[in-house]
């Protein structure tokens, strides 16, 4: 079954640890890096059509700073002076500095997911190191790469609260209202969903894990229990922290 290391875990680690194929779990962590990666240039997608009626203006990169303007009693034909003509700002659409700003972070979402699904592994391996585990590291990141997957639910959550909030977000609102605006979302993060989202997803995590230490690794049931309970609860309070 394709999905057995997550519906199934205790009989797919089982059948087929040690030797887990890292290739497949390794395309799941790409796979689960690709969707957090789509969540967030939809999000920067969404909050751009927002704001595609508005402008703001900024400082205009083609002039000389102030100082260098100011002083033009020597030459002021000099090539030193150039572009001193222009205006000081310009006024740029406000969905592509948004864009702009949010596709910017694209590569570290990705990258990030990544290294996630790294640490996951390296955590796994040194504390069942400690329990007297045994395996490769490669197998350690086959069931790290697999339960990168369990987080899937809980980036389904969140991306639901950032798409209704971009929907409702008014880029031309008043500092106050923007403020506000800002306060609701942080409370919708908070919300008794994302908390659900976020439970699930540890608990499910932490389900692929203790199966896949007890064969992978081959720790004992209660090692596999603890490191899992403990890794899990110190998940969970830093997604909702």
């Amino acid at each position: 079954m394709v999905l057995g290391p997550l519906l199934r875990p205790d009989r797919y680690f089982e059948r087929h640890a040690p030797g887990l194929s890292l290739a497949r779990a390794g395309a799941v962590a790409l796979l689960v890096a690709l969707a957090v990666t789509a969540s967030i240039g939809v999000l920067g997608y969404a909050l751009a059509e927002q704001a595609a009626e508005t402008t703001v203006t900024v400082d205009n990169e083609n002039r000389p700073p102030d100082w260098v303007c100011d002083d033009r009693s020597d030459d002021p034909e000099s090539p030193r002076y150039d572009g001193c003509d222009e205006p000081a700002t310009r006024e740029v659409a406000a969905s592509s500095l948004v864009w702009n700003a949010v596709s910017g972070q694209l590569p570290v979402a990705f990258g990030g997911s990544l290294a996630g699904w790294l640490v996951g592994a390296v955590g796994m391996h040194g504390l069942t190191a400690l329990a007297g585990g045994e395996g490769s590291f490669g197998d350690s990141l086959a069931v790290a790469g697999w339960a990168q997957a369990a987080t899937l639910p809980q980036l389904v959550v969140v991306t639901g609260v950032f798409l209704t909030f971009a929907g409702g977000f008014d880029p031309t609102a008043s500092e106050a209202a923007l403020r506000s605006q800002v306060a609701t979302f942080r409370s919708d993060l908070r919300s008794p969903v994302v908390v659900l989202g976020a439970t699930v997803t540890t608990v499910w995590q932490g389900y692929v894990y203790y199966h896949g230490m007890r064969h992978a690794r081959n720790v004992t049931r209660d090692a596999a229990l603890l490191i899992a309970l403990v890794s899990g609860a110190a998940v969970l309070v830093t997604q909702l922290s």
